[in-house]
């Protein structure tokens, strides 16, 4: 197996065509093979002798869920190509595209459907080569596909040039298909003949179908040696169900409306809804994934903004604490001059209070900036008698202002510890802060 695949940004490996597939996803892809086996051999051995005889809606009910199913996919594929630019998804893209056109020409001309003969001048080898030309153009596509899908997707391709690059992809296939359904209408007299009637096949049909075989199986080795993706693994499950379907249809009587012919079709069909399933199926998961990540980056915010709503709360309680002091004090500095006598010690004394506020608040400033910072990794001895005489100032206004007075005894027999032992402390009690004395004081006394 390939592993030099070519790098791609990180945001495209969440594309199918760059998702490797997971374990869960290869045991899903090898139990579909194994059904689809399970069906062959009960297709092609008890029920092979059984012949229903025509059923005139399933020509064209099969023919519109190719149509719908392959087209889908192939818009799908084409919506990935105009995000990665890859021209093996452009090629694959293609192939689909090439399928759900060339069933139209088929389903007209096919004999019965809407005229014994068919329409657009068809002759009786007409549709036996126009199913030919599509088993055989879509293994191409999906060659071409494995072969590609590695390129740099800058080489042959402008930026920006998505778009045009899909309309000129979208007519050259839509002229293949044109052209290949006037070749075999209008020279039907020169092609070999594969239908003897309108429902047995010649020997020489048996030779072409062994020539798709062989492509078939082709195209399922290169996807086998370049796996690497997600859409690799299922598109090789496709080629399995066309191998499938064209030995279905051959064998073991090369005739239309057997058992054997329409369970091919039907492989054909599940064939062409594998992958449209499997997209569909990765866009909901991605589509899910996104709506978890958009409501976790909105919960996130939220709970962001519900810190900072606290944060800003707890700072313009600390902050405000000492102004407060300072201009108390400064009130009581002035009064203390205002008097006819002024009493000096007691002014000093209101301006020393004053000092000392106007060094807590830097403390606390000092605080809030060691919070937001990341690399703080001081660790400092804390007297705890220091601490709750701190705590003790930085509560002193609403202390006065409820008229509680607080003596303390302290205890010179306390250890010193460092920071982070009270930093723990104030984190059981939900405060989670980098340890400075006032800050976490007034956080504890909020706290509670």
């Amino acid at each position: 197996m390939a592993k030099t695949a070519a790098a791609v940004p990180e945001e495209q490996h969440f594309v199918l065509s760059n998702l490797s597939p997971s374990p869960a996803q290869r045991r899903l892809a090898l139990a579909v093979v194994l059904a689809l086996l399970v069906a062959f051999v009960i297709t092609a051995g008890p029920l092979s002798s059984i012949q229903p005889g025509r059923i005139g809606a399933f020509v064209p009910a099969y023919a519109t869920a190719i149509f719908v199913t392959d087209f889908l996919t192939a818009v799908l594929l084409f919506t990935q190509f105009s995000i990665l630019r890859s021209r093996g998804l452009l090629a694959i893209a293609n192939g689909y595209l090439y399928t759900a056109l060339i069933v139209i020409p088929w389903t007209l001309t096919f004999p019965g459907v809407f005229t014994p003969g068919g329409l657009l001048g068809a002759g009786l080898q007409t549709t036996t080569w126009l199913y030919t030309l599509w088993h055989a153009g879509f293994p191409l596509f999906v060659i071409a596909y494995a072969l590609l899908k590695d390129a740099d997707p800058a080489e042959g391709l402008r930026q920006g040039s998505a778009g045009a690059a899909i309309l000129s992809s979208v007519a050259v296939t839509a002229a293949v298909v044109c052209a290949a359904t006037f070749l075999v209408t209008a020279g039907n007299d020169l092609l070999p003949r594969q239908s003897l009637d309108p429902v047995h096949f010649s020997t020489v049909w048996l030779y072409v179908a062994g020539c798709l075989a062989l492509l078939i199986v082709v195209a399922l080795i290169v996807l086998w040696i370049r796996r690497r993706s997600l859409l690799d693994l299922w598109l090789m499950v496709v080629m399995c169900a066309y191998l499938i379907e064209i030995y279905l249809i051959s064998f073991p009587d090369p005739v239309r409306y057997s058992i054997g012919w329409y369970a091919g079709r039907v492989f054909g069909l599940v064939s062409g809804s594998l992958v449209l399933f499997v997209l569909l199926y990765e866009i909901t998961m991605l589509y899910a994934q996104l709506l978890r990540a958009v409501l976790a980056q909105r919960r996130e915010r939220e709970a962001r903004l519900m810190t900072g709503d606290a944060v800003a709360a707890t700072i313009a309680h600390e902050v405000k604490q000492p102004l407060s002091g300072m201009i108390t004090n400064a009130d009581a500095g002035l009064r203390w001059l205002d008097r006819p006598m002024p009493d000096l010690d007691e002014a000093k004394a209101a301006f020393k209070q004053i000092v000392a506020d106007g060094h807590r608040a830097g403390s606390v400033i000092g605080s809030i900036r060691a919070i937001f910072k990341r690399d703080t990794r001081s660790r400092i001895s804390l007297d705890i008698n220091d601490l709750i005489g701190e705590t003790l100032a930085l509560l002193r206004g609403d202390l006065q202002k409820h008229r509680v007075l607080v003596q303390t005894e302290a205890d010179k027999r306390l250890p010193r510890v460092l920071d982070y032992r009270f930093r723990e402390s104030c984190h059981k009690r939900g405060i989670h802060l980098s340890f400075q004395a006032p800050i976490c004081a007034g956080a504890l006394r909020m706290k509670d």
